[in-house]
């Protein structure tokens, strides 16, 4: 089950406002922790949505990245 089947989305427009962005900010997040561009340096990728959520969430990412190497 995906973010988007998340009942709590089903009113307000939720599933538009706040759960789009937050998949699309997984999908890039997923990418930069699983090594993809180091493994692939000339891709390029658009994501949708601006990239979602991922622009407010890079620092976060990016200190987790430094100090808990068991996430990549």
């Amino acid at each position: 089950e995906g973010l988007m089947q998340n009942p709590l989305l089903d009113r307000h427009w939720l599933k538009r406002l706040v759960g789009m962005p937050s998949e699309t900010a997984l999908a890039a997040s997923a990418m930069v922790l699983g090594g993809v561009f180091d493994r692939h340096p000339r891709l390029r990728v658009s994501f949708a949505h601006g990239g979602g959520a991922f622009a407010f969430i890079a620092g976060r990412l990016e200190h987790g990245y430094n100090c808990r190497p068991d996430l990549v």
